[in-house]
């Protein structure tokens, strides 16, 4: 079935409007084993739901607030000469000692979307260049990058080597703050605070930007994520190597 833009389908007497959750016809939809809850919130259909790897059960989507940020800096007699190798969640990229920001940032940002990878980051400089004796180059990733990896080899480097480290290492949320599905059970899902619960979700179809990015269900998500933020969320490239497919959206990755 195609799906128009602005179209909403009447639903079961009684309910409104329905949203739109359409599922693969075969293996869209699953039923899944929901993480205790605090508090026992009742979660509603249309929900982004996420799967928390640490213990194996599906939660909503989870916004991080906690942004990784790292410095690299000079020494205070800098390098003279040479590259150094700066790895960020297993991508590597090279630099010349005396490396720009706006160079490093452009680079980077490169390499993350040619990956696929899901955040990005911005990259700040005290000096004019890592060249600079005393230089430092601030890199802050968005927050939902969680905690990444990020190491350095400078052992190419002539001279004084840069020093890289971590201001924030960020938040690791092992899968929460991945959209993997929609809770699609039609009446929602009342949650415990003690033990797991069981409910629909589809795991492949299409959905609609306008349906599962409200007041309502944002106030379910955790990190209390913006508008913009789910967006984001819901614009990754993951997401459709899923086949799940979001219509309304704009600037798609």
């Amino acid at each position: 079935m195609t799906l128009k833009d602005n179209q909403l389908f009447a639903s079961v007497a009684g309910r409104g409007a329905e949203i739109r959750l359409f599922p693969r016809e075969e293996g869209g939809l699953k039923v899944g084993t929901i993480a205790q809850q605090s508090g026992a919130p009742t979660l509603l259909k249309g929900l982004l739901m996420a799967y928390d790897r640490d213990v194996g059960f599906w939660t909503p989507y989870t916004q991080p607030s906690d942004a990784a940020v790292y410095t690299i800096t000079a020494a205070s007699t800098t390098a003279t000469d040479g590259t150094f190798d700066l790895h960020v969640d297993g991508l590597d990229s090279t630099f010349d000692h005396d490396v720009t920001a706006a160079a490093m940032q452009t680079a980077l940002l490169a390499l993350l979307a040619d990956a696929g990878k899901g955040y990005t980051l911005t990259v700040a400089a005290t000096t004019t260049n890592l060249g600079t004796n005393d230089g430092v180059v601030t890199i802050t990733f968005s927050e939902n990058a969680g905690a990444p990896t990020v190491l350095a080899d400078m052992s190419n480097l002539t001279g004084n080597v840069h020093v890289l480290a971590a201001t924030d290492a960020g938040t690791q949320l092992n899968g929460e703050n991945e959209v993997r599905g929609v809770l699609y059970t039609m009446e929602g899902v009342v949650t415990s605070a003690s033990e797991e619960v069981q409910a629909v979700i589809m795991i492949e179809g299409e959905l609609h930007r306008d349906d599962v990015n409200t007041t309502a269900l944002r106030a379910l998500m955790g990190g209390s994520p913006s508008e913009a933020e789910v967006d984001t969320a819901l614009q990754s490239q993951a997401l459709r190597a899923l086949s799940l497919h979001v219509r309304g959206l704009s600037n798609v990755s």
